[in-house]
């Protein structure tokens, strides 16, 4: 993500620095706050597919795979953006 899309969400969440338009010395720690936010939500996607009953899901996943493979690969994919 770009340094002006961390600032301009950070405006819009209602951050602001101390002493104006100062935003160099909280561009690293808005650009950490960010990177901790997307890994929990990556995690809790990675979980919701691992904990989804595959009964739920359609007929063609079904057919054409067992299912909970499908949500094991995508957990794993999920988790795999965290590291690269």
């Amino acid at each position: 993500m770009m340094q002006e899309e961390l600032i301009q969400m950070a405006k819009e969440a209602g951050f602001e620095p101390l002493g104006g338009d100062a935003w160099d010395c909280f561009t690293e720690t808005i650009k950490r706050f960010a990177s901790l936010v997307a890994e929990a939500e990556r995690e809790a996607c990675a979980k919701a597919c691992e904990e989804t009953d595959v009964e739920q899901f359609t007929y063609c996943m079904v057919l054409h795979d067992d299912g909970a493979g499908t949500l094991a690969n995508a957990a794993a994919a999920i988790r795999a953006r965290s590291n690269g």
